[in-house]
């Protein structure tokens, strides 16, 4: 599933999150960004106990993919599609 590059990606995300730098991570659309974050947050949830909270910003147009992909790949995660107007962010933010 993964390739040694991927393997490389990830290291590079742990090794930001170990530094606590936050990580602009955007590349060339295709690359499996979505599923070495994925893998990252799983890692640090199944291994290292850290259960965030953690943010991930994306577009509006591929929330329902992240969401899906969540489920698919790392169910034990817990993510919450931040999303609507104000009123409504409000309410999600409170039943965190």
């Amino acid at each position: 599933m993964f390739n040694v590059l991927d393997v490389i990606k990830i290291l590079f995300l742990f090794m930001q999150f170990c530094l606590t730098w936050n990580v602009y991570y955007s590349i060339i659309q295709g690359l499996g960004k979505t599923l070495q974050t994925i893998s990252l947050l799983g890692y640090l949830h199944e291994f290292r106990g850290i259960t965030g909270p953690h943010m991930v910003v994306a577009p509006k147009s591929t929330l329902g993919n992240w969401m899906k992909e969540i489920q698919r790949f790392c169910p034990v995660l817990r993510a919450v599609k931040f999303l609507g107007n104000p009123e409504e962010r409000v309410s999600l933010k409170s039943n965190l």
